[in-house]
């Protein structure tokens, strides 16, 4: 599991640990990702194994760019921002 977005500083998860031990899991922390894991992320996504539409809570034109930033720096009401310039 490569984690590679802050949380609130308070934030916590519940977690079975057992299911991480069992199936061999790791978690590592990455600002950004080697280019190798990118591709593996995209295909298991692409792949239907990893499910992230729901993950994506906002969709934004360019022109709320700033608004994107707010909301993922505030980390209140959203998980993930994506500016989508087209819109």
């Amino acid at each position: 599991i490569l984690f590679f977005a802050p949380t609130e500083p308070a934030a916590t998860t519940p977690m079975n640990l057992w299911d991480l031990w069992r199936n061999c899991n790791s978690i590592i922390t990455s600002y950004a990702g080697p280019p190798d894991d990118t591709a593996t992320s995209l295909e298991l996504i692409r792949a239907g194994r990893v499910k992230v539409r729901d993950l994506i809570t906002h969709r934004l034109p360019l022109a709320e760019t700033a608004l994107g930033f707010k909301l993922v720096a505030e980390a209140k009401d959203s998980i993930k921002a994506i500016i989508e310039p087209q819109r």
